[in-house]
């Protein structure tokens, strides 16, 4: 049986769905994106376009702070179809390690701001843990790798939902990989989808180009090597969708 079968059946079978994304600033898309130009309103909008008997509504987080909880969600209308709802939420918080979003489960542990069980929850995390100049950040890749474990945990003994994990995306050439490798393994040691961002910015990173490698990826301000412009944004939500696609349509081989 496939692990996100479920999923796919309620896809299928025109049944509203909710998928959750949690994150730190990549995720919130601070600082160079609008609200509809992260990762996630691109993805909201990708699902639109492939699944249009769907009604699709975003519910993005309010940040007041970084060690805060997100107390308010934002509802928006993607597109309207009528026959079912998809509910996309983003629930980044700049500066979130995977420590700090455990002080936040509130946010992602039960129901959604659209008062539904989320059926996946995407997690990305490591930009910040591996944030060597932030001591209040910091953690070794093995301490990384605890934290996320006990994340992990959490999440399958307390919310009836699938798990994919992320790995990070970029902070400048090869300060991220230790970090990546955890989350890869992880992934296997829980048998959960891992859709792996770092390989993408990775495979992409020129060093004979500007903006730390990345071109117009990345905002290109002076010491930002990680927060991506809405065409950065827009590769992570295509990569994602490809991969979540790729599984769909391997499920559907089986009928």
């Amino acid at each position: 049986m496939n692990k996100y079968e479920k999923f796919y059946n309620k896809i299928n079978n025109l049944e509203n769905v909710t998928v959750n994304f949690v994150g730190d600033s990549i995720t919130y898309g601070l600082n160079h994106c609008t609200i509809n130009e992260t990762y996630v309103a691109f993805f909201a909008d990708m699902f639109a376009k492939k699944f249009p008997a769907y009604s699709v509504y975003r519910y993005d987080g309010i940040v007041s702070g970084a060690l805060e909880p997100i107390k308010e969600f934002c509802k928006n209308e993607v597109t309207q179809g009528g026959y079912a709802t998809a509910t996309f939420i983003k629930n980044g918080v700049g500066g979130n390690t995977v420590k700090r979003a455990l002080n936040r489960k509130e946010n992602f542990v039960g129901k959604m701001p659209n008062d539904e069980y989320p059926d996946l929850t995407f997690f990305m995390f490591g930009i910040n843990d591996a944030l060597m100049s932030d001591s209040s950040k910091f953690v070794t890749p093995e301490i990384f790798y605890l934290h996320y474990k006990e994340l992990i945990e959490l999440m399958l003994v307390s919310c009836p939902t699938e798990i994919v994990l992320m790995t990070p995306t970029f902070n400048g050439p090869d300060k991220l990989d230790a970090y990546a490798q955890m989350v890869r393994k992880l992934a296997k040691e829980y048998d959960l989808m891992l859709i792996d961002l770092f390989a993408l910015w990775q495979t992409h990173y020129n060093p004979n180009v500007d903006r730390y490698g990345q071109g117009d990826w990345l905002s290109g301000c002076k010491g930002d090597a990680c927060h991506p412009t809405p065409t950065g944004a827009k590769e992570i939500a295509k990569y994602i969708f490809e991969q979540l696609m790729k599984d769909y349509k391997t499920f559907l081989k089986k009928f």
